[in-house]
């Protein structure tokens, strides 16, 4: 598996864990269970993990198609 980060637009740890949050956990899921679950479930999985990423102070791209609340 594979996650590609262009990285002339990285300025700061900000900006790469903006660009690889919440991807980095989608492409983690997939690779440990071996194909891509259903949507909701993981939809659900990566509001929950937003709750960490807060917590540690990380930058994560909000998408609209994720209940981040």
């Amino acid at each position: 598996m594979e996650l590609t980060l262009f990285g002339e637009s990285v300025r700061d740890f900000a900006d790469m864990t903006t660009l690889l949050l919440p991807r980095l956990a989608s492409l983690a899921s997939t690779a440990w269970s071996g194909a891509p679950g259903p949507w909701e479930p993981h939809r659900a999985a990566l509001a929950r993990h937003s709750v960490l990423w807060r917590a540690r102070g990380l930058s994560f791209f909000p998408s609209r198609e994720v209940d981040w609340a």
